[in-house]
């Protein structure tokens, strides 16, 4: 009877293992749920926004917004708006092409840490 007891016993310590277990993944699940959604908040989505809006038919607006416009002053300052909209699109693609250069070379020195 006290081996059936203590393999009673066993049996619950090894589901309460395996439950502690499950609870853990459902947490670096959460985690990584969490993380996905926190990147595309905070980096995806206004990379996206920012490429649609530089997108042609964004650009086309922008055109036909200009053959309306009458007054010198409002061309002006929307050219000196499109400027600084071109000028925004060189620095993110500068940034992004900068960030993945940077990520080739984690990756490359990684590899070579790995393989040596």
């Amino acid at each position: 009877m006290a081996l059936h007891g203590s393999a009673w016993l066993c049996m619950a310590a090894h589901g309460c293992a395996r439950l502690r277990m499950a609870v853990h993944g459902c947490t670096w699940l959460y985690m990584a749920v969490h993380g996905c959604a926190w990147l595309w908040k905070r980096a995806l989505r206004p990379i996206v926004r920012f490429l649609r809006a530089g997108s042609p038919q964004a650009l086309a607006r922008v055109k036909v917004k200009v053959q309306t416009i009458t007054s010198t002053s409002t061309v002006d300052k929307l050219q000196q708006h499109q400027q600084q909209q071109r000028d925004s699109w060189v620095r993110w693609h500068t940034l992004i092409l900068e960030s993945l250069l940077l990520m080739l070379v984690v990756v490359v020195f990684l590899s070579l840490l790995l393989f040596l």
